[in-house]
């Protein structure tokens, strides 16, 4: 039995948090204040009523976007979560900021696959019951995530 840290790290969530907080800042007083049009690349011009439900829509949606930052902030402060890889099964949480576990078994898995989306690397694990995507910045070293895929794809060639 092999476990490895799994979480998000503090200071991506902190730069999370206050970047969109600056943003929903910005967008909330510019709605409170608004008398103006508004155009978009001068493509889209947007009526002082439009602009303003836009600018209202933007504030919303950073503090959302705030939020989950905020979420990964008070996550990293609790216990970390582990990816473990036993005998026959794979166990970890659903999501980086996520308390539920998944457990899968290795001859359950019907595909498991490397994905790169925008340079970050990502290990896919389908079985009938559950999915669970495994991203490499959320290791606390680097070479766990590839140890990890390593040993992965041994298991589910041997079980299947």
């Amino acid at each position: 039995m092999k476990q490895y840290k799994y979480q998000i790290t503090r200071g991506k969530s902190l730069i999370i948090l206050i970047f969109f907080s600056v943003l929903c800042y910005y967008f909330t007083f510019r709605a409170l204040d608004n008398h103006s049009s508004l155009t978009i690349k001068h493509i889209i011009e947007l009526s002082p009523n439009a602009a303003t439900y836009f600018l209202w829509f933007s504030a919303l949606f950073t503090m959302a976007l705030a939020l989950i930052g905020l979420m990964g902030v008070l996550k990293s402060f609790q216990s970390p979560n582990f990816v473990t890889l036993d005998e026959n099964q794979i166990t970890a949480p659903k999501r980086p900021i996520s308390n539920r576990l998944v457990t899968i078994k290795y001859s359950d898995i019907t595909e498991c696959k490397i994905q790169e989306i925008s340079g970050v690397r990502s290990v896919a694990i389908h079985s009938p019951c559950e999915k669970l995507n495994l991203a490499a910045p959320n290791f606390e070293h680097k070479t766990d995530f590839d140890e990890i895929v390593s040993i992965l794809f041994q298991k589910v060639q041997r079980f299947q």
